[in-house]
């Protein structure tokens, strides 16, 4: 037993002290940035993974794109622009979409019996009572037409003398009829003007 574990170290030893030997695979990877005085820039990188350039205009509009390897091994890319009027828009691989909706016309609507049988005595009960309207309209002839009156009662306005105390002139004398009979016959003079 003890010389099967020593044979077994020693082979182990013997395949741990091997030196090994792996190609090696160059990798290309740069990245670049241009940038002028007017804002407009230009920039990206690429390697064996992931890449990415985005640029910039002078009127605002930014246009980018970027690629990477993403955790199930498949290659994403992801395309984007943005500017003032149309806001940031992008266009990808991974985007999310709706399922797709199946299209169910709904039945149209029945009438239980109850309803149905409700409807036609409805309908029946209109076309009853169109048929008295009609009978009626024969019977009696055209409705009268209400007369307008015309008559208007005449305004009444009544005009009397106020009563004010004459001033007598010291070389005059005084009338001999009180005031307020003096008002009494100019009252009646003055309907019988009136009158004719």
């Amino acid at each position: 037993m003890q010389a099967c574990l020593l044979l077994s170290l020693c082979l182990t030893a013997a395949a741990a002290s091997q030196a090994r030997f792996e190609a090696y695979l160059p990798v290309s990877a740069g990245q670049y940035h241009a940038q002028d005085a007017l804002g407009q820039y230009s920039y990206g990188y690429f390697g064996p993974l992931s890449s990415k350039s985005e640029a910039r205009t002078a009127n605002g509009v930014t246009v980018g794109s970027y690629k990477y390897v993403d955790a199930e091994g498949k290659e994403q890319e992801v395309q984007y622009t943005a500017d003032d009027i149309h806001g940031f828009q992008v266009a990808a691989t991974n985007l999310p979409s709706a399922p797709e909706a199946r299209m169910i016309v709904p039945e149209p609507v029945r009438d239980t019996p109850e309803v149905a049988e409700a409807r036609a005595r409805h309908l029946e009960a209109l076309e009853n009572a169109k048929a008295r309207s009609v009978e009626l309209a024969h019977i009696y002839g055209v409705p009268a037409v209400p007369a307008l009156s015309t008559f208007v009662a005449p305004a009444s306005y009544l005009y009397a003398v106020s009563p004010v105390a004459q001033a007598v002139s010291l070389g005059q004398q005084a009338a001999s009829t009180p005031a307020h009979e003096q008002r009494n016959d100019q009252q009646s003079a003055d309907k019988d003007k009136t009158r004719w």
